[in-house]
């Protein structure tokens, strides 16, 4: 994973902290910045960037 890429929920705490969740398989965001474990990402549904675990969330398609 890295700045630029399309990115898919695949779960975790994107349920708890209330953010939208992507169950018909289209991208969630693309990817802003990356501070440890944590991506930052620009959320389509939600219009702005937030954050989450590299651990819930898949690349869809990468950035040259």
């Amino acid at each position: 994973m890295k700045v630029g890429d399309l990115i898919r929920y695949v779960g975790g705490d994107l349920v708890r902290r209330g953010d939208p969740i992507e169950g018909d398989g289209r991208p969630t965001g693309l990817i802003t910045k990356i501070d440890g474990g944590h991506i930052w990402y620009f959320c389509f549904r939600l219009g702005r960037e937030t954050w989450s675990s590299s651990l819930n969330m898949e690349v869809v398609s990468e950035s040259r």
